[in-house]
């Protein structure tokens, strides 16, 4: 879910996340599947959910003013469904015993990588 208004992105998973593990710079939003689609990494972030197989982060402002503002190639990112597509690495996040989260990158056409849900600004 990616709630432009609020500032927020959520993520779930197969099972319970350890929100204290998160590495913020190792999540990516962009706007295509491809390698070479547009994107913003994240700088920072604030976890605010407890363990769960949820996991809610309070963007920063200066992450949100570059996912708001036109891309290099005219294009935008997250101001839907169709261009919001979730990417990290196996650094993102762990589980509760400790197991890293398995990688979403770029290449492979997933639909569950794209928001389900948009909340505009």
């Amino acid at each position: 879910i990616f709630d432009l208004d609020a500032g927020t992105v959520t993520l779930d998973f197969n099972e319970p996340v350890n929100p204290s593990s998160v590495v913020f710079t190792a999540l990516t939003l962009t706007n295509g599947y491809t390698a070479g689609a547009d994107a913003v990494t994240l700088t920072t972030g604030r976890v605010l959910t407890n363990a769960s197989t949820r996991l809610t982060i309070q963007l920063v402002e200066a992450d949100l003013d570059k996912i708001k503002s036109v891309q290099p190639n005219s294009n935008v990112i997250c101001r839907s469904n169709s261009n919001c597509v979730v990417r990290f690495t196996s650094s993102f996040v762990r589980d509760m015993v400790g197991n890293a989260v398995v990688a979403e990158t770029a290449g492979v056409f997933r639909t569950q990588d794209f928001a389900s849900q948009f909340v505009p600004d």
